[in-house]
């Protein structure tokens, strides 16, 4: 296998346009709708990652996807070895196993972090082997359905197939959606009013977001709770205006069954959208996790982000999503 180049950007401009950029977009759909080239640039718009169309109806709430398990099952699970298939399994088991959390006829969505057009060993998107080790597992606990889905910042196809995701899905027997081939439904985000979520998101029974450690330059680290803009559409960058309560409303919104966090490499420097493999740190680790913001908390250590960045995860406590201390739910240590 030949060694990647030492830098590599997504073939895309992977910079966020401006406000004036993306209104003179929509301003182009509008004027081309008149003369039939509408629906080209809308298109385009949709492969660029801005979903600019208003779905019909009133906003429907997300459903809650959490579950009731036992007490004695841990809050947190660490795994640490070079097979992130092998820590998924022996940090999986000392939770209770899957049937703790997917039921039989389930129709599970696993999100992933799908976020750029690069190949895995950038670290910006989450480990296709694990995304496979995700979806055989709910597979084998009976799921009627898998569905991986997320909403990439750019070149949505290139990104599915570039990082590997999209083919180890398949293998792995779930279904692959993108924004393309699907819709949005009308939801509520709280503090933002109504909003556009993925139509799978919300006819789904269980969610397991299966995000990836990165830096990010605005909210210090995206890894489960930041990782949700991929679930949503319209003009996502609006909502990095307030990034904390943002981030803390998203969590708010999704609420998923589970949390598996791809720590086998992580993205140090220069995120989200990385392309510069020196940024990358061999970490060897996942944690699994009915907490959403102490396994990002946990997460957040590994990149060193600064504690005072991370202001979303005082929000996310606040509003009852979870704790910010990790290390006070007394995770489960696995060495594999």
């Amino acid at each position: 296998m030949a060694k990647p180049d030492a830098r590599e950007k997504p073939t895309a401009d992977h910079k966020r346009p401006s406000r004036r950029r993306v209104l003179k977009w929509g301003g182009a759909v509008v004027g081309l709708g008149a003369l039939g080239g509408g629906g080209y640039v809308a298109k385009e718009l949709r492969a660029r990652g801005y979903i600019l169309r208003t779905p019909d109806g009133p906003a429907v709430p997300m459903p809650d996807h959490r579950v009731e398990v036992p007490a004695t099952t841990p809050k947190m699970v660490i795994a640490r070895g070079s097979d992130v298939q092998r820590n998924f399994a022996a940090a999986l088991t000392r939770m209770g196993g899957i049937q703790r959390f997917i039921e039989k006829g389930d129709k599970v969505v696993v999100k992933p972090n799908i976020g750029f057009d690069l190949g895995p060993h950038y670290a910006v998107t989450t480990n296709p082997d694990l995304v496979a080790a995700v979806v055989m597992a709910c597979r084998a606990a009976g799921a009627a359905e898998v569905l991986v889905s997320d909403g990439p910042v750019k070149q949505l196809d290139a990104a599915f197939d570039k990082s590997g995701i999209r083919p180890a899905a398949l293998k792995a027997g779930a279904k692959v959606v993108t924004p393309i081939e699907s819709h949005y439904v009308n939801s509520t985000l709280p503090g933002w009013g109504d909003w556009q979520v993925l139509d799978p998101y919300m006819r789904a029974d269980k969610i397991i977001t299966v995000p990836v450690v990165k830096h990010h330059s605005l909210a210090g680290t995206t890894i489960g709770m930041k990782g949700w803009f991929g679930a949503i559409g319209g003009l996502r960058f609006m909502l990095h205006k307030r990034i904390d309560e943002a981030v803390a409303g998203l969590a708010e919104m999704m609420k998923p069954t589970l949390t598996v966090v791809d720590a086998s490499r992580i993205l140090m420097r220069n995120g989200p959208s990385g392309g510069n493999i020196d940024d990358v740190k061999e970490e060897n680790a996942l944690a699994i996790s009915t907490d959403p913001v102490a396994v990002d908390a946990w997460g957040s250590t590994l990149v060193r982000a600064k504690r005072q960045d991370l202001g979303w995860l005082d929000l996310g406590e606040q509003r009852g999503l979870g704790v910010a201390d990790y290390k006070s739910l007394d995770p489960v240590e696995i060495q594999i």
